[in-house]
């Protein structure tokens, strides 16, 4: 077990080396704008073996082998940090080394310009980001082929919220066909977002336009993915949705969802705790009755809706 999991990393740690060579020769290729004199082409090449075991050392203080691929994305600070570090010490090596004083150790093959350490940190990051990005996409289509379901048993779904946790949500159902729901579009009360594209659906529209939005996309279902909506918010949109005649269901809070405590699984249909956003109430009815059995009660308000309920 121990020794497949230090051969992974081996592999991983020399596919980084094979990637930093590449762009280290292209930071070259392109501050030289393509043609590489014998002096330059030496100097890139006796200085290549310092630049990229510094490189490496840098990774592996900052535990960047330790980072798992198949979850990367494009913002990684250990990855950036290290790889920074690493192209500012090339940066103080390559000033000590033109004082001919300092005694610089391999000083002689320092010499190459400061544009294309640059040049060579910015390449450095965005391939073996890409790199990582490329190993994850590839890993989701594999899951997805591995546990897809067919596309005519996905149910066609519209997305209310187009916030922080709709982009999360439908980020999550794209990559999971296997929940079985087929996103249509966003509708969001937020104008300024009419048009917009979350994760390639398309906002049409604010929950004014539920029913119209219903029959020109043929969804049979509606998922509020507000962030926390209070209970007022989800009655109005059950109630718009019931008249546009599809069900509606929910998701967790975007928080509960990033903390692990619940997933995408847990979709349900609107409860009553939804509507009221607090706990229900529940009644002890054997000892209320036992308090009113035998005597006349008088109910004030029994017009109203708690009145009549009660007086049932």
């Amino acid at each position: 077990m121990f020794g497949r999991f230090y051969a992974v990393r081996a592999v991983k740690t020399l596919v980084d080396a094979l990637a930093l060579c590449i762009v280290y020769c292209l930071a070259f290729f392109i501050r030289y704008e393509g043609w590489l004199a014998p002096d330059v082409t030496h100097a890139m090449l006796s200085f290549l073996p310092y630049v990229l075991l510094l490189k490496l050392i840098c990774m592996g203080a900052f535990k960047v082998p330790s980072l798992s691929w198949r979850f990367a994305s494009l913002l990684e600070p250990r990855l950036l940090f290290s790889l920074a570090m690493g192209s500012g010490l090339l940066c103080i090596w390559k000033l000590a080394s033109e004082y001919p004083a300092a005694s610089i150790p391999a000083g002689q093959h320092c010499r190459i310009p400061l544009s294309v350490l640059l040049i060579d940190l910015v390449l450095s990051f965005v391939g073996v980001v890409v790199l990582r990005l490329t190993v994850r996409l590839w890993s989701e289509r594999f899951d997805r082929s591995r546990v897809g379901l067919p596309g005519h048993g996905k149910v066609p779904t519209l997305f209310i919220g187009a916030g922080c946790a709709g982009a999360l949500v439908s980020r999550e159902i794209r990559a999971w066909p296997v929940l079985g729901i087929q996103p249509v579009g966003f509708l969001d009360d937020d104008r300024n977002k009419l048009g917009m594209r979350i994760h390639g659906i398309r906002v049409l529209g604010t929950t004014a336009d539920i029913s119209r939005v219903v029959k020109k996309t043929g969804a049979e279902q509606a998922l509020i993915t507000f962030e926390a909506a209070p209970g007022p918010n989800i009655r109005r949109i059950a109630s718009l949705c019931d008249k546009a005649g599809i069900p509606t269901k929910i998701v967790p809070g975007i928080r509960e969802m990033v903390e692990g405590r619940i997933n995408l699984s847990a979709i349900r249909d609107v409860a009553i705790e939804d509507l009221l956003r607090r706990e229900p109430v529940q009644l002890d009815n054997q000892a209320i009755a036992q308090f009113i059995s035998g005597r006349t009660v008088l109910v004030s308000g029994a017009g109203g809706s708690i009145g009549s309920e009660l007086c049932r």
